[in-house]
């Protein structure tokens, strides 16, 4: 069975964090602002839970299942106000699911359930091909902007290099919580690889023809990638 913990302070947002990354978070609304204040006050963790809703905050959003348990690295004051934080810096600890959820002032709390990591299948052998295709994608990157990127390389450890690649990629909202509900990291490298893949193709088609034109170009991150996605 895996461990529950009660009352525990739900942040939803339009926004994805994974475990060992870090989310930095202006605080817009009251709700934010008392709930991280109290968290900091109490050195209690957060659970930071996506919604898909932008229209509303705090306790009133309905957030996703599955989310991350984080805790409080950094807070930002401005001005003389030193009691109410203007922003903050979580740090991902674990994957957790809510279980039950309890609409109370002055911001939603609930019960949420830890979310072990399965390794899957064939897993060391997706992690080549990741750290492979992510060479290729910061070459890419680098010869989009003219610029020499940093060298940096992805984690040993299959789990941590997953939710590293899925924390910089800049896939759209809903392909960032598919990565964050993925049962097995296997999975979760394969299709971070191929979503680098498709990135790299695009920026070769539309760097062949700028340099035919003998132009610059801003690419988007690909619209049609969901059809990439496997189930296995």
């Amino acid at each position: 069975m895996p461990e529950v913990i009660t009352d525990v302070p739900l942040l939803a947002l339009t926004e994805v964090l994974f475990p060992g990354t870090y989310l930095s978070l202006r605080l817009e609304n009251p709700a934010q602002r008392n709930l991280i204040r109290a968290c900091n006050d109490n050195g209690r963790q957060v659970g930071v839970v996506m919604t898909n809703d932008k229209t509303v905050h705090g306790k009133h959003a309905i957030p996703s299942t599955i989310g991350c348990l984080a805790s409080i690295a950094m807070l930002i004051h401005e001005g003389d106000d030193e009691e109410t934080p203007a922003s903050v810096i979580l740090y991902g600890e674990r994957r957790i699911r809510v279980l039950s959820l309890i609409q109370q002032d002055p911001f939603l709390t609930g019960s949420v359930g830890l979310v072990d990591e399965t390794p899957g299948s064939n897993v060391g052998r997706r992690l080549m091909e990741a750290s492979d295709q992510f060479a290729e994608y910061r070459k890419n990157f680098s010869r989009q902007i003219e610029t020499d990127v940093a060298v940096s390389y992805l984690s040993d450890d299959p789990s941590v290099a997953s939710y590293t690649l899925a924390s910089l990629l800049p896939a759209p909202l809903n392909i960032k919580q598919r990565w964050l509900e993925m049962k097995s990291c296997a999975h979760r490298l394969a299709e971070e690889t191929a979503y680098m893949g498709a990135e790299c193709e695009l920026h070769n088609i539309f760097f062949t023809l700028a340099q035919s034109q003998r132009h610059r170009y801003t690419q988007t991150s690909p619209q049609s990638f969901n059809h990439l996605l496997t189930d296995n």
